[in-house]
Protein backbone atom coordinates (compact mmCIF):
# COMPACT_ATOMS: atom_id res chain seq x y z
CA UNK A 1 0.00 0.00 0.00
CA UNK A 2 2.71 2.64 0.79
CA UNK A 3 4.63 1.84 -2.61
CA UNK A 4 1.42 2.36 -4.63
CA UNK A 5 0.41 5.90 -2.51
CA UNK A 6 3.59 6.55 -3.60
CA UNK A 7 3.08 5.95 -7.29
CA UNK A 8 -0.16 7.88 -6.92
CA UNK A 9 1.89 10.91 -5.71
CA UNK A 10 4.68 10.44 -8.67
CA UNK A 11 1.78 10.14 -11.28
CA UNK A 12 0.20 12.80 -9.82
CA UNK A 13 2.58 15.60 -9.60
CA UNK A 14 4.05 14.58 -12.79
CA UNK A 15 -0.12 15.43 -14.78
CA UNK A 16 0.45 18.75 -12.95
CA UNK A 17 4.20 19.74 -14.40
CA UNK A 18 3.02 18.71 -17.60
CA UNK A 19 -0.60 20.69 -17.63
CA UNK A 20 1.76 23.76 -15.64
CA UNK A 21 4.13 23.41 -18.91
CA UNK A 22 1.15 23.32 -21.47
CA UNK A 23 -0.24 26.57 -19.65
CA UNK A 24 3.42 28.43 -19.93
CA UNK A 25 3.35 27.38 -23.21
CA UNK A 26 0.33 28.90 -24.54
CA UNK A 27 0.41 32.11 -22.87
CA UNK A 28 3.52 32.40 -24.28
CA UNK A 29 2.34 32.09 -27.84
CA UNK A 30 -0.59 34.15 -27.31
CA UNK A 31 1.32 36.83 -25.63
CA UNK A 32 4.12 36.50 -28.72
CA UNK A 33 1.15 36.41 -30.74
CA UNK A 34 1.18 39.79 -33.35
CA UNK A 35 4.75 40.54 -32.36
CA UNK A 36 7.03 41.51 -35.60
CA UNK A 37 9.11 38.48 -36.97
CA UNK A 38 8.04 35.27 -39.05
CA UNK A 39 4.50 36.14 -40.44
CA UNK A 40 4.19 39.50 -39.08
CA UNK A 41 5.87 42.90 -40.38
CA UNK A 42 5.84 46.44 -38.03
CA UNK A 43 4.20 49.51 -38.56
CA UNK A 44 4.52 52.73 -37.05
CA UNK A 45 1.88 55.21 -37.01
CA UNK A 46 2.15 58.72 -35.14
CA UNK A 47 -0.98 60.51 -33.10
CA UNK A 48 -1.54 63.89 -31.31
CA UNK A 49 -3.01 61.79 -28.17
CA UNK A 50 -3.10 57.51 -27.20
CA UNK A 51 -5.15 57.69 -24.52
CA UNK A 52 -6.15 54.34 -23.52
CA UNK A 53 -4.04 52.67 -26.29
CA UNK A 54 -1.08 49.93 -24.33
CA UNK A 55 1.17 47.42 -25.34
CA UNK A 56 -0.38 44.82 -26.19
CA UNK A 57 -3.55 46.50 -27.72
CA UNK A 58 -5.16 44.91 -30.72
CA UNK A 59 -4.95 46.32 -34.60
CA UNK A 60 -7.95 45.63 -36.48
CA UNK A 61 -9.07 45.97 -40.03
CA UNK A 62 -12.73 46.10 -40.59
CA UNK A 63 -13.05 44.71 -36.70
CA UNK A 64 -11.02 41.77 -37.55
CA UNK A 65 -7.75 41.47 -35.08
CA UNK A 66 -4.86 41.50 -37.67
CA UNK A 67 -1.63 42.51 -35.14
CA UNK A 68 -1.14 44.01 -32.07
CA UNK A 69 0.48 46.98 -30.62
CA UNK A 70 4.66 46.22 -29.36
CA UNK A 71 5.59 49.64 -28.29
CA UNK A 72 4.67 53.13 -27.70
CA UNK A 73 6.73 56.19 -27.16
CA UNK A 74 6.61 59.67 -26.73
CA UNK A 75 7.81 61.70 -29.74
CA UNK A 76 10.31 64.46 -27.68
CA UNK A 77 11.11 66.48 -31.39
CA UNK A 78 7.29 66.84 -31.61
CA UNK A 79 5.51 65.48 -28.52
CA UNK A 80 3.34 63.12 -30.11
CA UNK A 81 2.89 59.73 -29.26
CA UNK A 82 4.54 57.38 -31.74
CA UNK A 83 3.01 53.91 -31.69
CA UNK A 84 4.95 50.72 -33.31
CA UNK A 85 2.85 48.17 -34.36
CA UNK A 86 2.91 44.16 -35.96
CA UNK A 87 0.15 43.27 -39.17
CA UNK A 88 0.13 39.50 -40.12
CA UNK A 89 1.43 39.02 -43.38
CA UNK A 90 -1.14 37.80 -44.77
CA UNK A 91 -2.78 41.61 -44.79
CA UNK A 92 -1.37 43.96 -47.46
CA UNK A 93 -2.34 47.28 -46.63
CA UNK A 94 -2.24 50.05 -49.46
CA UNK A 95 -0.11 52.77 -49.22
CA UNK A 96 -2.90 55.53 -48.36
CA UNK A 97 -4.39 53.54 -45.32
CA UNK A 98 -5.40 55.41 -42.10
CA UNK A 99 -5.26 54.61 -38.47
CA UNK A 100 -7.70 55.62 -35.87
CA UNK A 101 -7.61 55.02 -32.16
CA UNK A 102 -11.49 53.96 -30.98
CA UNK A 103 -13.24 51.96 -28.67
CA UNK A 104 -15.35 48.88 -28.17
CA UNK A 105 -18.48 50.60 -27.34
CA UNK A 106 -19.12 53.51 -25.21
CA UNK A 107 -16.49 52.42 -22.16
CA UNK A 108 -15.03 49.74 -23.81
CA UNK A 109 -11.09 49.09 -24.36
CA UNK A 110 -9.28 50.96 -26.78
CA UNK A 111 -7.91 49.60 -30.23
CA UNK A 112 -6.08 51.01 -33.71
CA UNK A 113 -8.74 50.60 -36.76
CA UNK A 114 -6.99 50.41 -39.82
CA UNK A 115 -8.95 51.56 -42.82
CA UNK A 116 -7.12 50.87 -46.21
CA UNK A 117 -7.02 52.87 -48.88
CA UNK A 118 -7.25 52.82 -52.90
CA UNK A 119 -3.38 53.42 -52.94
CA UNK A 120 -1.97 50.05 -55.48
CA UNK A 121 1.36 50.38 -53.61
CA UNK A 122 1.49 48.93 -50.45
CA UNK A 123 3.23 49.01 -46.85
CA UNK A 124 6.42 47.40 -45.89
CA UNK A 125 8.34 46.45 -43.04
CA UNK A 126 9.09 49.98 -40.65
CA UNK A 127 6.74 51.99 -42.95
CA UNK A 128 4.24 54.86 -41.20
CA UNK A 129 0.78 55.12 -41.68
CA UNK A 130 0.67 58.77 -42.71
CA UNK A 131 -3.24 59.78 -41.84
CA UNK A 132 -4.07 59.10 -38.34
CA UNK A 133 -6.77 60.27 -36.09
CA UNK A 134 -6.43 60.16 -32.00
CA UNK A 135 -8.31 59.05 -29.19
CA UNK A 136 -11.41 60.98 -28.49
CA UNK A 137 -11.21 61.96 -24.38
CA UNK A 138 -14.86 60.88 -23.56
CA UNK A 139 -14.22 62.38 -20.19
CA UNK A 140 -14.04 65.73 -21.84
CA UNK A 141 -16.67 65.65 -24.02
CA UNK A 142 -19.36 64.81 -21.58
CA UNK A 143 -17.66 67.93 -19.19
CA UNK A 144 -18.09 70.42 -22.16
CA UNK A 145 -21.72 68.82 -22.60
CA UNK A 146 -22.75 69.56 -19.14
CA UNK A 147 -21.38 72.83 -19.05
CA UNK A 148 -22.55 73.58 -22.07
CA UNK A 149 -26.34 72.71 -21.05
CA UNK A 150 -25.74 74.80 -17.55
CA UNK A 151 -24.44 77.57 -19.53
CA UNK A 152 -27.39 77.81 -22.06
CA UNK A 153 -29.93 77.31 -18.73
CA UNK A 154 -28.45 80.09 -17.59
CA UNK A 155 -28.98 82.35 -20.18
CA UNK A 156 -32.46 81.28 -20.50
CA UNK A 157 -33.01 82.34 -16.96
CA UNK A 158 -31.40 85.77 -17.74
CA UNK A 159 -33.42 86.37 -20.88
CA UNK A 160 -36.39 85.74 -18.99
CA UNK A 161 -35.92 88.43 -16.47
CA UNK A 162 -35.87 91.38 -19.04
CA UNK A 163 -38.99 93.46 -18.67
CA UNK A 164 -41.23 93.90 -21.07
CA UNK A 165 -41.99 97.35 -22.72
CA UNK A 166 -45.75 98.12 -22.50
CA UNK A 167 -45.34 101.37 -24.00
CA UNK A 168 -43.05 100.22 -27.16
CA UNK A 169 -44.05 102.05 -30.40
CA UNK A 170 -44.06 98.31 -31.91
CA UNK A 171 -47.77 98.87 -29.98
CA UNK A 172 -49.00 101.60 -32.06
CA UNK A 173 -50.67 100.80 -35.32
CA UNK A 174 -48.54 101.49 -38.28
CA UNK A 175 -50.62 102.99 -41.08
CA UNK A 176 -48.07 101.41 -43.59
CA UNK A 177 -47.85 97.43 -42.07
CA UNK A 178 -51.60 96.54 -42.48
CA UNK A 179 -51.73 94.90 -39.37
CA UNK A 180 -51.66 95.41 -35.58
CA UNK A 181 -49.44 94.32 -32.77
CA UNK A 182 -50.42 93.15 -29.47
CA UNK A 183 -47.83 93.57 -26.19
CA UNK A 184 -45.05 94.35 -27.72
CA UNK A 185 -44.60 91.57 -29.99
CA UNK A 186 -43.34 91.89 -33.92
CA UNK A 187 -45.94 91.50 -36.32
CA UNK A 188 -46.23 87.89 -37.68
CA UNK A 189 -48.60 86.06 -39.45
CA UNK A 190 -49.93 83.89 -37.09
CA UNK A 191 -50.13 87.33 -34.27
CA UNK A 192 -51.60 89.81 -35.98
CA UNK A 193 -55.15 91.50 -37.26
CA UNK A 194 -55.68 93.02 -40.64
CA UNK A 195 -57.44 95.86 -41.34
CA UNK A 196 -58.74 97.47 -44.27
CA UNK A 197 -57.74 101.29 -44.42
CA UNK A 198 -60.48 103.66 -45.00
Amino acid sequence: MPEFKNAMEILIGVVVLVLSGIFVFVVYKSGTLGESGDGHYKLIAFFDRADGITVGSNISVSGIKVGKVLTQTLDTSNYTAKIEFSVINSVQLPLDTSAEIVSEGFLGAKYIALVPGSDSNVLKEGDQVEFTQSSMNIESLIGKMVFGLEGGNKGSESAGEDPIDTHSTEDTPSEDSGSVSFWGLKPSPLMSVSYVRK
